[in-house]
């Protein structure tokens, strides 16, 4: 399933991050926060992305029937905005992503294994990606303008974009790691990420968001995947602050 394949890529990462932060010496995570905006997102909008995402959905469902919707909504790990849809079909997983920057679709075909492993594949178009068994994106393919790729490289050669070694890839995934376990534990690591990983990432996160965190519902619930619905208004904030770092 690329939800969760996708959410255990990221634990490691943060494992590791927390891993290389306890054995720094004399650290420490409950440095003097500055202040920032205090107002919550209420009006977080995707623009046409999730229209996009159902039309595309609409579309597979005149073929196959999907259950199980969850969506459409944008990925906090994603390093671009997205309409992501998942739902299953024939009790297969089935992922939909439309995308605000094509550059996107090269990182999601790197992070996913396709082939012979489970037999999933993509069917990519112009600017957005299906997931789905290969039986399913060939029955598929016919009604859309894109093709089906069930190789890991002759998907990822197609396409340029960013890639998993980028440097503003490599912050947006531990700034966003680093944010959900804030928000779950409490615990602030970003002054570590910003001296250790990415310099300047925690006067920027100081700027924009780390007054936001202790508003959230799930602060210091020790819920992981709450943590990460909370943050999903501030997606666009996390990938802009290692835009500007990058």
């Amino acid at each position: 399933m690329l939800l969760r394949e996708m959410l255990t890529t990221q634990k490691s990462r943060l494992a590791t991050l927390t891993v290389a932060l306890a054995l720094c010496v004399g650290c420490s995570a409950s440095e003097e926060q500055e202040v920032g905006p205090v107002e919550l997102e209420t009006n977080y909008q995707l623009d046409g992305l999730a229209d996009r995402a159902t039309e595309i959905l609409t579309q597979i469902e005149a073929v196959e029937s999907c259950d199980d919707q969850i969506g459409p909504t944008d990925e906090l790990y994603s390093p671009v905005q997205v309409g992501h849809i998942y739902c299953k079909i024939n009790a297969s997983d089935v992922n939909v992503f439309t995308y605000a920057d094509r550059a996107g679709i090269r990182y999601h075909m790197q992070t996913v294994d396709l082939g012979s492993g489970d037999g999933r594949a993509f069917l990519v178009g112009s600017d957005w990606l299906v997931a789905g068994s290969p039986d399913l994106l060939r029955e598929i393919e016919q009604t859309f303008d894109g093709s089906v790729y069930t190789n890991d490289d002759s998907a990822y050669l197609q396409y340029n974009g960013y890639s998993e070694s980028d440097a503003f890839v490599v912050c947006h995934q531990f700034l966003a790691s680093a944010a959900v376990d804030y928000v779950a534990s409490g615990t602030n690591s970003i002054p570590q990420l910003d001296e250790y990983t990415v310099p300047g990432v925690k006067d920027k996160f100081n700027e924009q968001l780390v007054n936001v965190v202790p508003k959230l519902a799930s602060f210091e619930r020790g819920d992981v995947q709450a943590a990460v619905s909370d943050l999903l208004p501030y997606a666009q904030e996390i990938r802009n602050i290692c835009r500007e770092l990058a």
